[in-house]
């Protein structure tokens, strides 16, 4: 297991806020896609819904931890600072997301 003093573990950190909003993004219209195919898109506003919750949750839950480095010198409160950064940035790509599902009518167009 690698400790979040390693290096390893500082490059992870950092790259949590992206890598939620990639996987948010991956499920969201992945099983949208699954879902209209077979289920005719009725569960589209849950899945939306609950995929985005989990996904700010899991960004604040890593928010709070980061927080708390930002007491620390050096190196580990420029690399808090750099992980609040891009979990803020992805806590807005999160909404992006959750707005273009929200304002675009699901399962509509050509399927074959």
């Amino acid at each position: 297991m690698t400790s979040w003093r390693s290096p390893a573990g500082r490059g992870l950190s950092i790259l949590f806020g992206p890598t939620v909003w990639a996987l948010h993004f991956i499920v969201v219209y992945a099983a949208e896609s699954l879902l209209c195919r077979t289920a005719g898109g009725d569960s589209h506003g849950i899945l939306l819904a609950s995929a985005t919750v989990l996904a700010i949750v899991a960004l604040g839950c890593h928010l709070r931890v980061e927080g708390r480095r930002l007491g620390e010198e050096g190196t580990a409160r420029f690399l808090a600072g750099v992980a609040i950064a891009l979990d803020g940035l992805s806590g807005i790509a999160l909404l992006f997301v959750a707005g273009a599902g929200l304002a675009l009518p699901a399962c509509t167009g050509a399927m074959t």
